[in-house]
């Protein structure tokens, strides 16, 4: 993408639609240059959560995506969460690294790669664009969510089931029977029976 010169009304009408959040300046000037979107630099993982805040209390945009740094210690992902929760509509985004990512980056940079301008200097534009836009992170809410809607798919796609007589609780415990395979084997005990009177 080209580097755009800054329009101030342009940016700011855009900004009210749409404006991402990051930790850091350099993580914010590589948003910028892949996605053409206006950011706001929050520089500390601390700081994402007051100006959160201070956005929202100020209706300066109808929809956010903060960037959290991929720290080992999840310092950036949590407080992200956090600040997402202090928005009326927001995501969290955060870059993804292989083991390739990772081995390369200290060998050319000494450091440990973990935001997305660590991510734009190892894999260029296409890669930073698509994970910015891309690489979602669920709440806890949405987890649930997600999770409660699995769980309703599941209780609709498994048969009823029904336990055959058992002395043995350790058989019904660990087996799901389906209700037909169940019909089935009441079948040939019967017809098992029956040779066995004659």
């Amino acid at each position: 993408m080209e580097n755009k010169p800054y329009r101030p009304n342009r940016d700011v009408e855009e900004a009210k639609r749409h404006v991402y959040i990051a930790e850091g300046f350099a993580t914010g000037a590589s948003i910028h240059k892949v996605t053409g979107q206006p950011v706001v630099i929050a520089f500390n993982a601390n700081n994402l959560i007051d100006v959160a805040r201070e956005l929202e209390k100020n209706h300066f945009s109808d929809r956010y995506t903060i960037a959290a740094d991929n720290d080992s210690n999840r310092a950036g992902i949590d407080k992200a969460l956090i600040a997402q929760s202090q928005l009326s509509n927001a995501q969290v985004v955060m870059p993804g690294f292989d083991d390739d990512d990772k081995k390369s980056f200290a060998e050319k940079f000494n450091g440990v790669a973990t935001d997305f301008n660590d991510l734009y200097l190892l894999r260029g534009n296409e890669v930073t664009r698509k994970q910015v836009t891309e690489n979602t992170v669920l709440s806890e809410d949405e987890k649930m969510k997600d999770d409660r809607k699995i769980e309703e798919v599941k209780e609709k796609d498994i048969e009823k089931v029904v336990l055959p007589e058992s002395s043995n609780i350790d058989d019904i415990a660990t087996k799901q029977v389906p209700v037909s395979k169940l019909d089935e084997d009441k079948e040939v005990e019967e017809e098992v029976k029956e040779e066995e009177n004659y």
